[in-house]
């Protein structure tokens, strides 16, 4: 699940001599010069040829930078939570179209899995209201393949909703994942889209290392705008 992912970025992250962490201090302001930006991060200024905001989906430097957002509810809400079960999941992740909404079962380690099941809003609602021992009997006959199922976590529920910023690039400065675009949870394709926008941006700002351009290039941003707007725009019709 997402902590598990943080959890091994953080620690690869740590081992990195190139990142400097200021967490968790928060930056304050961001200002451009011709040659670099400067973050202010408390009373210390942070120069760079370029920032980039992965800050997620209530992106506070989208909203400093003055991004166009245009964003829409679902009418839906998601509940979340993680069984353990006595049989092996064999690493399968399965995606259900049940008539309420789509009903995932994504594989964890250790003979755990983690659901997300998209409702409307009220019915959401409805099973949230219910008793835990009540809850978990509604969503056992989903899991079929699961033996032993005991849920191990709380409930977490979640509205649902989208938004797209349709141009994402600033001189010196590009949007990355969720403070990009967010999107249905249909089959984890968000996470996907997020983790491509920064493999697309790595290799751009590599190239144009290669060739000596400066790194906060409108030019350059903009290459990784054009590769990826059409990526970020095809799952977000798709998944609605």
């Amino acid at each position: 699940d997402a902590q598990i992912l943080r959890n091994l970025l953080v620690k690869e992250a740590c081992k990195n001599p190139y990142i400097t962490w200021k967490a968790p201090a928060s930056f304050e302001n961001i200002s451009f010069e011709p040659s670099h930006a400067v973050l202010k991060i408390g009373e210390e200024n942070i120069f760079s040829s370029l920032v980039v905001g992965a800050d997620g989906r209530f992106s506070t430097s989208q909203k400093m930078m003055k991004f166009r957002r245009f964003e829409w509810s679902h009418k839906q809400k998601a509940i979340v939570c993680t069984f353990s079960h006595t049989n092996d999941h064999k690493g399968m992740a399965y995606e259900k179209f049940l008539s309420t909404g789509p009903f995932a079962i994504l594989p964890l380690p250790e003979n755990h899995s983690s659901i997300v099941l998209s409702l409307k809003t009220s019915k959401a609602d409805q099973l949230m209201s219910l008793s835990e021992k009540e809850f978990d009997q509604e969503v056992f006959p989903f899991m079929p393949s699961l033996e032993g199922l005991k849920r191990i976590t709380q409930r977490w529920v979640y509205p649902l909703g989208a938004h797209v910023v349709p141009t994402f690039v600033k001189p010196r400065f590009a949007l990355v994942g969720d403070a990009a675009h967010v999107i249905h949870p249909l089959a984890g394709q968000g996470l996907n889209l997020g983790i491509r926008d920064i493999l697309v941006l790595s290799e751009i700002l590599g190239e144009g290392k290669s060739l000596g351009m400066d790194l906060g290039s409108l030019n350059l941003l903009r290459a990784y705008e054009r590769k990826q707007r059409r990526h970020h725009l095809g799952l977000l019709g798709v998944t609605e």
